[in-house]
């Protein structure tokens, strides 16, 4: 993208700015982080989609296991996404088509819908109008900071002004639902036997409840948690669910809303 190549030439890594943001989780400090990352790629991709700072991460995870996992992750999106003569937003397009549409909002759409009885339809997804939009110039699909502009413009000829172009607002996880499971899974015991965490820094992120950031962050440790209990300890995901079924009268609640 041509603003973010102008704005990491001018952007020095070491600058002040950038030592004030390095633990910075807002929109605005992976912004910043993004550009300290200059034309890696692959580097600001990881840097925007992370719920850790690099900082964090490091902190959290044994430096080991932290450096092995970030290294193959960089390995796969480089050859398999960034390595093209595509431009950068086409390319990030296809990594989301191949990655973030399969394997986390259609699953949740689909799981969620048929849970309900209900047949969900995504046709924006529709072949013939995504290979129709990939080949389009980016100007088209971004217009300086404005996202789906094509999109948007359709729009107004059959809704109002005001909707067609209000801020993007997505369905995010109910975070708080899932804390008093992330208690119950990420003891103290529990971290020490996977060997893969500071068990103290897990515990601090765990148990606060106030911070945003935290939840999702715990939430984010309970997930790779359950994956690893089920692949690794070859345990009955059906008994995990069970057990994660057993929650405090007032959570029960907050699952039926």
């Amino acid at each position: 993208l041509i603003y973010t190549r102008t704005l990491a030439r001018l952007y020095h890594p070491l600058s002040p700015l950038n030592k004030f943001f390095k633990n910075n989780t807002s929109l605005f400090g992976k912004g910043m982080r993004f550009l300290a990352r200059g034309s890696d790629k692959t580097e600001q991709y990881i840097s925007l989609v992370n719920v850790f700072t690099d900082e964090q991460r490091d902190q959290t995870v044994e430096a080991e296991i932290a450096s092995k996992m970030q290294d193959a992750v960089k390995e796969e999106l480089k050859e398999q996404y960034f390595s093209s003569n595509e431009n950068h937003l086409t390319q990030l397009q296809k990594l989301d088509l191949s990655v973030w549409l399969p394997g986390d909002v259609l699953l949740k759409t689909d799981r969620m819908t048929m849970a309900h009885g209900l047949e969900a339809r995504v046709p924006f997804l529709d072949y013939r109008l995504v290979e129709f939009v990939i080949r389009l110039p980016a100007k088209y699909k971004l217009r300086w900071l404005t996202g789906k502009y094509i999109e948007r413009k359709s729009a107004e000829k059959v809704l109002p002004k005001a909707v067609a172009w209000r801020k993007k607002h997505g369905f995010d996880v109910p975070l708080t639902m899932f804390h008093e499971i992330a208690e119950k899974t990420l003891t103290r015991e529990a971290i020490k036997k996977r060997d893969w965490f500071n068990s103290d820094v897990v515990k601090t992120i765990v148990e606060d409840t106030n911070n945003e950031v935290h939840l999702r962050q715990s939430f984010t440790l309970l997930v790779l948690e359950l994956w690893a209990q089920i692949f690794l300890d070859k345990k009955d995901p059906v008994e995990l669910e069970k057990n994660m079924g057993n929650l405090s009268p007032e959570k029960k609640h907050l699952t039926n809303v």
